[in-house]
């Protein structure tokens, strides 16, 4: 049996953070796209925050993430993906199963449905 070279594996392991940080930026990007278009869908009629004021935030906040992990080669540069991969998971999850009601000048984001356009892509 032949043994992998270590400039064999340290090219392996390469190429499979580049597939990494490929995929990572492609999840944001979707994560971005999903929230810009599915801004709409919401009113905004609060006096400080409404039910659509984070999704431009989150689509910005995604886009910027997306191009860090893709142009800076660090460990560094997954921190802000990881924050708002995280941050948009928790309000998924959240909004979906758990009714907190409001909080302070946020309204009551509870959704308990998958049937509004765009959430089949996001489940």
């Amino acid at each position: 049996m032949r043994r992998a070279s270590g400039r064999d594996s340290s090219q392996s392991t390469a190429v499979a953070r580049r597939r990494l940080r490929v995929g990572v930026a492609a999840t944001l990007a979707v994560d971005a796209y999903v929230h810009a278009k599915d801004a709409r869908n919401y009113d905004f009629n609060g006096p400080t925050i409404s039910e659509r004021s984070p999704f431009p935030i989150e689509a910005g906040a995604a886009s910027v993430a997306a191009a860090v992990v893709l142009l800076w080669h660090r460990r560094a540069g997954c921190l802000p993906a990881l924050t708002i991969a995280a941050s948009a998971l928790a309000a998924v999850m959240l909004c979906r199963y758990i009714n907190i009601g409001a909080l302070g000048p946020l309204p009551n984001l509870y959704e308990p449905t998958l049937d509004l356009p765009g959430k089949q892509l996001i489940a």
